[in-house]
């Protein structure tokens, strides 16, 4: 991981890995150079969540296939928000989404994956006219679908957040509860709360907003061939009312369901995760 200092000021902690070969090993502990000939994955994680979200995924599933590079957003785990007075937006993220390819002068043949928040903001980054040519795929882990109920659910979030000062009940709420499925284990939760407390009270406040104010992609206008994974018991991202709506407005559309997974798909089913995405690459 590097922290990098993009065009528009901003520092945004980076991880750049190059595809793995029998001539340059690449793995998460020692990463190869980006390998200018092959595809690449781009990874953005989701609320209160961090780069480290798809770890497990990237030695066995995706090193050997592709380049993979992750970010933290601003505001989150370790990017810090560049300027408390003006916010990071979902326009700004997707700035940043391009502005780091640019960096690693990725420049064909990029898969773009997102949980959650991140997958809607995936799908809103492959609507982007900087994608064309660019952004082949696009992978959805439990995308959100941005809908007016959402203010009122998020706002009684950053309330509490605001009041406390700090994101610690909020970690253990979420960790400790439904967000996480059936076939979860104690140490899926761990890493959940560990993920959830590293975020700093106005960062988190300032991704529930990105939330809140963002509008959904143009479904239909997505040329690219999109893959959702969803989970089973997902109340976060649920089918109904959320993934549903997406599912129904893209043109080429496959989605894969987990059984026994809540909402933090990579976390608690790595390897079938990582299996699809490798599928689909």
């Amino acid at each position: 991981m590097t922290l990098t200092s993009l065009a528009s000021n901003k520092i945004l902690n980076t991880w750049a890995l190059g595809k793995a070969s029998a001539a340059s090993p690449s793995t998460p502990s020692a990463p190869g150079p980006i390998d200018p000939a092959a595809p690449t994955v781009f990874f953005l994680h989701g609320l209160g969540s961090s780069q480290n979200f798809y770890y497990a995924l990237l030695e066995k599933y995706v090193l050997p296939k592709a380049n993979a590079v992750l970010m933290d957003t601003e505001g989150s785990a370790q990017s810090p928000l560049s300027n408390p007075a003006v916010p990071p937006t979902a326009e700004s993220i997707i700035d940043d989404v391009y502005a780091v390819l640019s960096h690693y002068n990725i420049s064909h043949d990029v898969t773009l994956v997102g949980h959650s928040m991140g997958g809607m903001l995936v799908l809103r980054a492959a609507e982007d006219p900087r994608g064309k040519g660019l952004v082949e795929k696009v992978i959805g882990v439990g995308p959100v679908h941005p809908s007016p109920g959402l203010g009122s659910v998020f706002g009684a979030r950053i309330k509490a957040v605001e009041e406390a000062g700090n994101v610690l009940a909020l970690a253990d709420a979420i960790s400790g509860g439904p967000a996480l499925g059936s076939a979860a284990l104690p140490l899926h939760r761990a890493f959940v709360r560990a993920l959830v407390s590293q975020q700093s009270a106005p960062g988190y406040v300032a991704m529930c907003n990105v939330i809140v104010n963002s509008k959904p992609a143009q479904y239909d206008a997505i040329q690219q061939s999109v893959l959702l994974i969803t989970g089973a018991e997902d109340t976060s991202a649920p089918y109904k009312g959320c993934v549903e709506i997406i599912e129904q407005g893209l043109k080429n559309v496959k989605r894969e369901v987990l059984e026994g997974v809540g909402h933090w798909h990579a976390i608690e089913a790595p390897e079938k995760v990582g299996e699809l995405i490798a599928n689909f690459l």
